[in-house]
């Protein structure tokens, strides 16, 4: 006569079993918190360098549409023009770059640690708080590194035809065939 006998598993073993489980399940879990603080710190970094990267756009923008800029000697600020009116105005405040459009502020640049003017060379003025035209603007500002980095933004645009002349003139000189 057979006799059928059943396998089966003791408590002990299945207490361990569960146990084991407990431990891969909480370590699954530990791991997906550490992703999703790491991807939500990715994600402010990729937010910061592109709300950077406009805001660098715009004042490129800013100061390659201007005819002219000047610098206001007595409060460091720079005001821009386009068309003989003055459209907008720069300021740093602490660390920040203000532009001042219509009288109303807003922040361009955040960890701004220099704001620097190259003059028009020009006949001295008799009046020293008068307003100088700027020929370069230079910015200088902590990155994300920590590093501190220097752009320089040229406030006059040659037209387009004296442009070409003056390459034309630099390929005469190196005598390209």
């Amino acid at each position: 006569m057979k006799t059928n006998t059943l396998r089966a598993s003791t408590m002990v073993e299945l207490l361990v079993v569960m146990i084991l489980a407990g431990i891969v399940f909480l370590s699954v879990m530990d791991g997906l918190g550490i992703f999703r603080r790491y991807a939500a710190k990715m994600a402010d970094r990729i937010e910061k360098a592109g709300r950077f990267y406009g805001d660098f756009m715009r004042l490129d923008g800013l100061l390659s549409d201007c005819d002219s800029a000047l610098s206001v000697n007595w409060n460091g600020m720079v005001e821009i023009y386009r068309g003989g009116v003055r459209c907008a105005s720069l300021a740093r405040a602490d660390s920040t770059l203000l532009v001042f459009i219509n009288a109303q502020p807003d922040t361009l640049l955040r960890g701004v640690t220099a704001m620097d003017c190259s003059m028009v060379k020009s006949k001295k003025s008799k009046d020293e708080t008068a307003p100088v035209r700027i020929d370069t603007l230079s910015v200088a500002f902590i990155t994300a590194e920590r590093l501190t980095a220097r752009v320089s933004f040229p406030t006059t645009r040659l037209p387009v035809e004296e442009k070409r002349e003056r390459i034309e003139e630099k390929e005469k000189q190196h005598k390209y065939e």
